[in-house]
């Protein structure tokens, strides 16, 4: 039995979300507009490790690579962005204006940089990715897809089965918890999508952990470069980084008190398809 028209159903949102917005002229991008097309990608990504699995004619990284492109210099504006926000709640904003003008200019770059990749060439590449594809989504059998997606719960499975999770792992859970999850719906298994979503507070925070990192490693990254900041911003720096820091300790040690406790998570990695 091939796999439903769900699975195709869904590519073809997926893509065509990602093609709407890919329409939209850079320069009205919204911080939201970043953001979703990161998710509408990673949803893409999920689908195209599901069809590497059922079908051995399928080089996903070839295919994809052109998306990821696309995913990775979206992220970068994106980080720009959660970073000025984050700072914004240090209510600090204001102190560290030669480090906001340098961020401004850093993002101003990365979406110049985004508006010259979103080419002609560039969607023409990803129309023949989409094409060939859903050429190969025909022949996937559901039996084939239930063992992908029971190879991604005991994957999960044996990450959160230490004493204790580690940061490297961590980040690993994360992405293996939304692939499982964008994958389920994109083949519309009603039971485990609702399974997965009972851990939807345990993935914000997750979410939350991961960007607190991210901007933490940026701040880190500009002290080195401190020479280019007066000695009041290198204070403030610091004591963002401090207080981020401790926000990222929080977060992680709610994360693994929260393997152990969440029961939808237990749940998730023992209920086989």
């Amino acid at each position: 039995m091939k796999v439903n028209s769900e699975l195709k159903n869904n590519f073809i949102a997926r893509t065509n979300a990602i093609d709407a917005l890919l329409e939209k002229p850079v320069q009205k991008f919204t911080v939201k507009d970043f953001h979703q097309l990161r998710v509408e990608i990673k949803k893409l990504k999920a689908q195209f490790k599901l069809v590497n699995f059922c079908s051995k004619k399928f080089e996903w990284k070839k295919h994809f690579h052109s998306f990821q492109s696309v995913f990775q210099q979206a992220g970068k504006v994106r980080e720009l962005q959660v970073e000025a926000a984050a700072l914004k709640k240090y209510a600090i904003y204001k102190g560290l204006k030669a480090y906001i003008e340098n961020l401004k200019k850093a993002r101003q770059k990365e979406m110049f940089v985004f508006l010259l990749m979103i080419n002609k060439d560039l969607k023409n590449r990803l129309k023949k990715s989409k094409k060939i594809v859903l050429s190969i989504i025909e022949t996937i059998h559901k039996k084939d897809a239930k063992k992908y997606l029971n190879k991604k719960r005991k994957q999960i499975g044996n990450l959160i089965s230490g004493k204790q999770l580690k940061i490297k792992v961590a980040h690993e859970l994360r992405k293996h918890i939304k692939e499982l999850y964008y994958n389920i719906k994109s083949l519309n298994f009603p039971k485990q999508i609702k399974l997965v979503k009972e851990t939807e507070a345990f993935q914000n925070t997750l979410g939350k952990w991961h960007d607190c990192v991210v901007i933490r490693g940026h701040l880190n990254e500009a002290m080195k470069h401190k020479t280019e900041m007066g000695t009041s911003e290198i204070k403030q720096l610091k004591k963002v980084i401090v207080k981020l820091s401790a926000d990222c300790e929080i977060l992680f040690k709610k994360i693994n008190t929260a393997i152990y406790k969440e029961r939808a998570l237990q749940n998730l990695t023992s209920a086989a398809f």
